[in-house]
């Protein structure tokens, strides 16, 4: 089972997703699309365009839609039924939605957009696909589906779930911004042509 969660817009790329599920369904009989969320203000129409090419696909009773807002207490149903995560956006500078997702052990085939290419450990937390490329997004699913990463997906989640809580957990990222600082402390100081010093920052 594939999962596109979170709020729709038309820069998620959820109508590629579409496209990528369709191929990848040809070389995956069992394989499974469920899209839960609701559309972003002013994306009514984007969604109205996705929903048809739904409706109207081959394969529209393999893909399950919850189109409205999901509690807090329904979301842990969805990342532990689902095999997948699917960020297919086109453009990106982060997501909560991928942590949310190693949250929950669950890995993530991402296109390389934003930070993605740095989140995504190839192979051990997901993959990463080429934007707007369905044919790459469906080529990727389909690894995915053939990988180790799938075939040991029980015992994977506690590894992924470990890997955000390094790299995510609120120590991690107090870390990482005293490193930060501590680097910005050592900087050369700047001299100007009125004054002899200036401390960085």
């Amino acid at each position: 089972m594939v999962l596109f969660f979170g709020r729709i817009g038309s820069y998620k790329g959820l109508d590629d997703l579409v496209e990528a599920f369709e191929l990848a369904a040809e070389d995956t009989p069992d394989l499974r699309l469920v899209i839960a969320g609701q559309p972003q203000p002013g994306c009514a129409a984007y969604w109205q365009k996705v929903e048809r090419r739904i409706r109207d696909s081959a394969l529209a009773d393999r893909m399950l839609l919850r189109i409205e807002f999901v509690p807090e207490h329904e979301t842990e149903l969805f990342f532990i039924a689902a095999d997948v995560l699917a960020l297919p956006y086109k453009d990106s500078s982060q997501t909560g939605v991928l942590v949310l997702a190693y949250s929950f052990g669950l890995p993530v085939v991402a296109t390389d957009v934003g930070s993605f290419h740095e989140d995504v450990v190839p192979g051990s937390t997901g993959f990463i696909c080429r934007a707007s490329d369905p044919a790459d997004m469906a080529r990727t699913l389909t690894m995915y589906f053939r990988s180790a990463l799938f075939e040991h997906l029980e015992s994977v989640r506690s590894d992924i779930r470990q890997f955000a809580t390094r790299r995510y957990s609120w120590t991690a990222v107090t870390a990482v911004t005293q490193e930060a600082y501590r680097k910005l402390g050592h900087r050369t100081p700047v001299r100007g042509p009125e004054q002899s010093e200036v401390p960085f920052g």
